[in-house]
Order: C-alpha cells, then structure tokens, then sequence
C-alpha cells in the first residue's frame, strides 16, 4: 500500500498507512446552511449526502441544503459542479444551469463523467468532463415500468444509490421500488435483483436474486469480480449477489437492527439501517451503519469489525483514532486509490476521510494473552513482529503477549508490508515517581511506568491542569491516586506528596538583657532555623541551639532564619541589651503578686519617632526608665517614676533601642524599633 498523499485546505496530509486509522475533517464546517463556495472546502456550509470521486481524485457530494453537487479540488477548494440554476432537466444543458430536486447517489465512470440521482425528480442525470448534462434513466414520472427498453423512458421511483460495473454498466438503487436496477452500455433498463410484484420484505436468499425480496434498497455496489453488494436498508442487511445472479445474506441479522459487537461472523453481527457500501481494492467491504454511527469492516476472513465511529451521535475525535471519534448519521463512502475512506458524516454537516488501518486488531493485549489480527489484504503472505521480547505472531495471525511494552505486527505480502503497532499491558498500574515535597502555586511533574492513566486528589490539595502535571493548591499532605484501565482491567497504585508554604520564622521568645558574662537561652516556635547575631556581634555570641552569651556592653541584635524550597523568611530583628557587670540589673521575686501588677508599656512600636511611654502600678517610688541604644549609651532616663500612673513621650531617631523599667521588686525589658 501506498503513502496517501490529500492537499486539504492548502495543508499537504500525509497519512502513514497500517499505522492505526487517523480521522481528519476533509470538508464542511458543521454549519448546515450553503456557504463556502470558491473557498477552503474546510470552511463551506453543507448537508451532504452523496459522494463520490473521479479518476484525478476530485472528490463530488450532493449538498442537500442548496440540492447542488459540489466539487473539491486537490487544493482543497470548492465549487459548484451541478444544480444552483433555473433551468429544467434537459439533455445538453450546463450542469450549473438545471435546477435538481434532492439529488443523493453519485459514481463516476472511468472516463470522469459523473452520474447523480436526482431522487425528487426520479431520474439519473450524466454530467461529462466538460459539465454538460445529459439524462440516463427516468422518464421524470414516479412507479415502476420500462424494463427491457430504453431506460429514459422507465419510470423510477426515487433512484437513491448507484454503482458501476467494470463493463460501464450502470447500476441504480430504485430504493422505494425494493429493486436494483441495471442499465447498459446500450442505455437498455433492466431489474437485476429485488421483486417489484412482491413489494417490500425479506426473502429469496439461496435463489435468482429477481425473486427476491428487498426493504428499501439504499446502496449498491460492485467488486473487481461483478459480484453486486446491496444495503437492504430496512432490513438491517447486506445483500450480495454473485455472478450467476443467486441471491445471499453476508451480512446482519435480518429485522434485528442494532450492535452487538465485533470480530464477530458477520452474518451474526447485527447492523442497524445500513446505508451505503463501497469496496476497496482487496475486496474488502466498508459499511456506512448509519444508525449504529458507525463505519464497519467486512473483511475476506467473514468477520465483521468497527473502523470508525464509537457508536454515540456527535462530533468529535478528528486527529485521532477514527474507532474513537463520534458521528453522527454516516451516509455515503468511497475508498480512494491509497485505500483511504470518504465518507459524508451527514448529520455533523462535514465529509470525512480516515486512513485504512491495514491491519485490523486490538490496540492492547494483557501480557499471558493472545488475540487475531485480521490482515486486509489477500491471504498467502507472512506475519512477523519487530520485538519478539513483547510477544509473537503465529501464521494465522495470532498475536500472542508476553511481556509488558510495546511492538509492531508486520504482515508482508509481495512488494508490500503492512504494519500495526501494540502494546502489551502489565495488570497493574505500574508505579509512579515525583518530588514528594513542592511548594502550594508550583508545579511539579510525575512519572509513570505505564502512561495513559488519570489522576485523583484525596483531600484535594493538589489539582492536575495537564496530563502528568500537578499543581499545588493548599498545604499539607496530600494522597495521590494514578488510575489505569487497560487490556488487563482497572488499577491504580498511590503516591505521597507534601504541598508547603513559604516558611514563617514566627517570634523570637526570651530575656532581652544580660549582664556580662551571663548567658540565656531564646527561642521560636518554628523549627529548625539558624541563628545569627549582628550589630555588633562583639556583644554577644549566640549557638545553634539558641542560647546566646554576652561578652561585652552594648546591645546585640539576633535573627532566625528559616529556609525550605518554597523561600527563606526571618524573624523581626530582636534586641539583646549586655550591661556592664557593675550595672546589672537583678530580678527579685519578693512579691510575686505585686510584681504581676506592674505594666510598662511603649506604643506605637515600631514607631515613627515618637514614642509614649506608660508605668502603671511601678510600686516604688525610685522607679526609673532607661532607653539605651544599640551603641548601649542612654539616650533617654527618668528617675522617680509615679508608683501608680505615669505617661510621657520620647522622641528617637531611627534606631534599635531598648528600653527598661528598674524597680525594687523587678526590671522589666522591652526592645524599641523607630524607623
């Protein structure tokens, strides 16, 4: 098989063929009103219905919001092709002249010309190269008659989906007739399966295919042999008839719509109103399951089997895999020379193409197992595997997984290879590695053995804005839970994370005077910080533990830091007086509850300057206040302090200081910041 090479829009695609079934948007842009012609094809407004292609790879719909045919060209633009005018049906008229009523099935032929069905008016109408319209069938009035004579005087009864044979015989579903119909190179009419006389039903498999009953025949189609493939739409079947015109049921289970799964025989798979079939140049059938929105696979091996589509109506998945993304309604399909599907998405207003798959199989086998993979091309070639330590492939195509990882199936055939990655998956949800410790705001990312799974918060302090990506949201530790659902079932395994803040050095606790000589222990809340002493550290030393030894007068400033990966923060600089041994204030605890009544307050602080001093209930009439700065000089004394209420002010510079209160009974400290 080929590279698939499609110029969309002015981008070149290049789609790698075997290598999964990638969808893309070829056409439409979900609006259901006309627009868009003379402009990216990606941009046009549309109902499309029908679709087909000619020999230099144009691609033709019939739009049923403005009842034209539409062209896309290999640049990706579109234009109008047929329909749009005024003029009647008439032989020899341009294309875009004519006014078309509800035109459905297209086929070209190997020359280029086009054929449509304009249902509405029963009629089948041939559009040359040079866009000239000419009549094949249909006499224009609606029933059943003209078989054996001239096909523009046989009545049809809205013709819906057509096909042509390798003689240049023209074949047309005649949908509400229940009857297919053949006309020849010689434009001679004739009903080649299905019975009128019988009206609509389900019958005659095993016998000719004109004693047959059909249920409003949709589509048809023909292979490189001239068997003929029939969507007997309200019988949820596909009909086939062979070359010596016998009638058989290949596919569905007949008055039994619905979906009952995959890789199953297809005559015990069940399609819901299939609407069209095309096949590709192995033989394969593709099935438009319109109401399952689903494109199915009839391969040679009989099973049947989902490409596109997973089963639920809407509009989604373009750029991944094709068995993933939502349609709605797949109405008409055409295989392109690189065995790419079309197919007109007619519900999402959008023609879409995905790649052939090549190989056909699960994406995923639990390790111990084994699955098939289904080869579309013919059999006799042979199967292989580029890693044998992930698994094996038998003759048959059975595929057999061994150890978790990931491997590409070959089958070769002749000059062509076609491939088909998997993966073996491990019953377990593999294990997971990260930092356990980040800071709330920051993100951080998280490996995993095995990808593909999802992420969950226990208390929800974390949130995950992409894939593998986590994101602090609140403090404290949190439980991390990696879900995986794979070949083997669902698992999940945990991972611990820690979500911090930037550190807080909270307040220094302790004395803020010494005398020189002593020593005293200071502390902070907050953990495992460093402590530092400055301005000037010759008054005082202070060690790791916090305790802090004066050496000389003066007024030592201390500092704790504390750092983690989230910051570094300090405490408010705290102020340590060292007295002159001789002049070292002495606590007593002569009266304990006297003592306790004292206050000595200094506000504001910090201060801009000024400062108001207040003693209350000082108990001595020789009370005093000191305030010394960092140097340890008084700046500021009073003596005689009123043993009940005293209040002043002092104005400082900008400074530490520290200020004292000396009675008999106590000194009592307090540090001063003026900025």
């Amino acid at each position: 098989m080929k590279l698939p090479v499609l110029i969309v829009a002015g981008l070149l695609l290049v789609s790698l063929t075997g290598y999964g079934q990638t969808i893309m948007t070829i056409a439409g842009s979900g609006s259901s009103s006309f627009s868009g012609d003379d402009g990216a094809a990606t941009n046009a407004g549309m109902q499309p219905m029908g679709l087909t292609m000619d020999n230099s790879g144009n691609i033709y719909i019939t739009d049923r919001s403005s009842f034209t045919v539409r062209k896309i060209d290999h640049s990706g633009t579109i234009t109008l092709f047929a329909g749009g005018g005024t003029n009647s049906l008439t032989n020899g008229v341009a294309a875009t002249s004519v006014v078309l009523q509800n035109p459905s099935g297209l086929v070209s032929d190997a020359t280029g010309n086009i054929y449509v069905c304009d249902e509405n008016s029963c009629r089948v109408i041939k559009i040359n190269t040079g866009g000239i319209v000419s009549i094949v069938a249909g006499s224009g009035g609606f029933g059943y008659s003209g078989d054996g004579g001239p096909a523009t005087n046989a009545n049809l009864l809205f013709p819906h989906g057509l096909a042509m044979d390798a003689s240049g015989n023209l074949l047309i579903a005649d949908m509400y007739n229940n009857v297919i119909r053949k006309v020849n190179a010689s434009g001679i009419i004739t009903t080649i399966a299905g019975n009128y006389a019988a009206g609509s039903g389900y019958g005659g498999d095993g016998g000719a295919a004109t004693n047959a009953q059909l249920s409003t025949p949709t589509g048809v189609a023909v292979d490189a042999t001239g068997n003929i493939y029939i969507t007997d739409n309200q019988n949820s079947v596909i009909r086939k008839v062979d070359g010596g015109g016998l009638m058989t049921t290949i596919a569905g289970i007949a008055g039994s719509p619905g979906f009952n799964g995959d890789f199953m025989a297809a005559t015990n798979s069940k399609l819901n109103t299939p609407e069209s079939v095309t096949i590709d140049q192995f033989g394969n059938m593709y099935i438009a399951d319109l109401n399952n929105n689903r494109i199915r696979l009839l391969s040679a091996t009989g099973k049947l089997v989902t490409v596109a589509g997973n089963g639920t109506a809407g509009f989604s998945g373009d750029g991944g895999p094709a068995t993933m993304a939502e349609l709605n309604y797949p109405f008409s399909l055409v295989v392109d020379t690189n065995d790419d599907i079309l197919f007109t998405d007619n519900g999402n207003f959008r023609v879409r193409q995905f790649t052939s798959a090549g190989l056909l199989g699960p994406d995923a086998v639990c390790a111990g197992n084994s699955d098939t993979i289904i080869s579309l091309a013919p059999p006799g070639g042979s199967w292989g595997v580029t890693n044998s330590v992930v698994g094996n492939i038998n003759a048959t195509g059975v595929f057999n997984a061994v150890h978790p990882g990931v491997d590409t199936i070959t089958y070769s055939l002749g000059a062509h290879t076609l491939k088909k990655a998997i993966r073996v998956d491990s019953a377990s949800a593999g294990s997971v590695s990260g930092h356990i410790n980040f800071c709330v705001g920051s993100n951080d990312t998280l490996t995993t053995t095995d990808p593909g799974g999802t992420w969950s918060s226990y208390f929800g302090y974390v949130s995950f804005p992409e894939n593998n990506v986590i994101r602090g949201i609140t403090a404290g530790v949190d439980i991390i839970t990696y879900n995986v659902a794979n070949a083997c079932g669902r698992f999940s395994t945990e991972f611990y994370v820690n979500v911090m803040t930037a550190p807080d050095a909270d307040t220094i606790r302790g004395e803020q005077f010494l005398c020189v000589g002593q020593s005293t222990t200071l502390t902070d809340l907050v953990i495992g910080g460093i402590w530092s002493a400055s301005m000037p550290d010759t008054s005082v030393t202070i060690d790791a533990t916090g305790v802090i030894h004066g050496l000389a007068p003066g007024t030592g400033i201390i500092e704790y830091t504390v750092s983690n990966q989230c910051g570094t923060a300090s405490s408010l600089p705290y102020p340590v007086m060292v007295y002159p041994s001789g002049d070292c204030p002495v606590k007593t605890e002569v009266n304990s509850e006297r003592v306790a009544k004292a206050v000595f307050a200094i506000y504001p602080n910090p201060a801009n300057g000024l400062i108001n001093v207040l003693v209350k209930d000082a108990s001595a009439l020789d009370a005093s206040v000191t305030l010394r700065n960092v140097e340890g000089q008084i700046v500021f004394e009073k003596n005689g302090i009123d043993e009940h209420r005293e209040e002043f002010e002092v104005r400082l510079k900008p400074g530490f200081y520290m200020a004292s209160l000396k009675t008999l009974q106590e000194v009592k400290t307090t540090a001063i910041v003026v900025y």
